[in-house]
């Protein structure tokens, strides 16, 4: 709720929308048990981040975020990790309790709203950079093609009207063997013919706006501005993650245009007046979240935040 009424309060200026969002959080803010049910917790998390950055609330995000990634009793709810037989399942959000039952939908919409946060509050840049590392490999096992047919349980349906396997699986059961089967509620429920699940797949458009690849296998180029909704005034902002034990030059290509290179966790300028595209050394086992902004633009400071040219493009200077 906070997150629909901080976005009516930016889209209308009418304060008593912030006011509501503000209640919301206040509350939310106020509890010591993980109060996570499903996806709705991350949309509060991302809304408490945003607020703190942007008008100066003083929201524990720390430990909300955490929250995110922890186990809740009111859905016997976690972030998976570990492997089911052969297969790294690591990220995925879902059931683990008496079974362990991961859901394509809740994980793809997860990173949707959790990605942004590290725009606001850069200190959670590593664990999203790293968490949707490992996310991104499991999401493939929710897709026909990337498991045999003994382990799922629409593969008739798929090979006929989904041989492109285009539609995602509403979930992963770990199996009594150990290993994943996808499968759903829908068919023993009785609602439908299959368990690829077309709500569930529709979620994947926040993975492919966020992802993109570089020239370094498992290096993805997070895009924070893809899923930061009713954001208006922000400059394209990357965050890059690096799994490796060794440090890595990374290719960046970059839009076309003359660009500056803003690094928020080291509060560094990296490059400056560059096209086409950049080279980033990535320390080991580290993430970096770069802003690309006008060469040369008027620099001011105002209350911990840096702006160029009237745009904030670090909010937390000290951190």
């Amino acid at each position: 709720v906070a997150y629909i009424l901080y976005n009516a309060y930016l889209e209308t200026g009418e304060k008593k929308y912030l006011t509501g969002a503000e209640w919301c959080l206040e509350f939310l803010n106020s509890l010591t048990v993980n109060p996570a049910y499903e996806i709705q917790l991350p949309y509060g998390v991302y809304t408490a981040s945003r607020m703190n950055a942007e008008i100066g609330t003083d929201y524990d995000i720390e430990k909300m975020f955490n929250w995110c990634f922890s186990f809740t009793n009111l859905r016997k709810w976690n972030v998976l990790l570990g492997k089911w037989g052969v297969y790294d399942i690591s990220g995925l959000i879902g059931e683990d309790f008496d079974r362990q039952y991961a859901f394509s939908m809740n994980t793809f919409q997860q990173i949707g709203a959790l990605v942004p946060v590290a725009r606001y509050d850069e200190r959670f840049a590593r664990a999203i950079g790293k968490w949707v590392l490992n996310a991104a490999n499991a999401l493939r096992l929710f897709y026909s093609k990337y498991l045999d047919d003994l382990h799922q349980d629409s593969e008739d349906w798929a090979q006929i009207y989904d041989p492109n396997s285009y539609i995602v699986y509403e979930a992963l059961l770990k199996s009594s063997s150990g290993f994943p089967e996808a499968t759903g509620d829908a068919i023993k429920g009785g609602w439908a013919k299959t368990n690829l699940s077309l709500y569930s797949s529709s979620s994947v458009g926040y993975l492919a706006a966020v992802i993109d690849t570089t020239n370094i296998p498992c290096i993805l180029k997070l895009n924070l501005n893809a899923t930061d909704f009713f954001q208006k005034n922000s400059y394209k902002t990357y965050l890059l993650y690096n799994p490796y034990d060794e440090t890595k030059v990374v290719k960046i290509n970059l839009p076309h245009g003359i660009y500056d290179i803003y690094e928020t966790i080291s509060n560094n300028f990296i490059a400056k007046n560059v096209s086409d595209y950049s080279e980033l050394s990535i320390s080991p086992n580290s993430a970096v979240v770069i802003v690309l902004v006008p060469p040369n633009g008027k620099i001011e400071y105002k209350f911990n935040k840096l702006f160029i040219d009237n745009k904030v493009v670090d909010y937390n200077l000290n951190m």
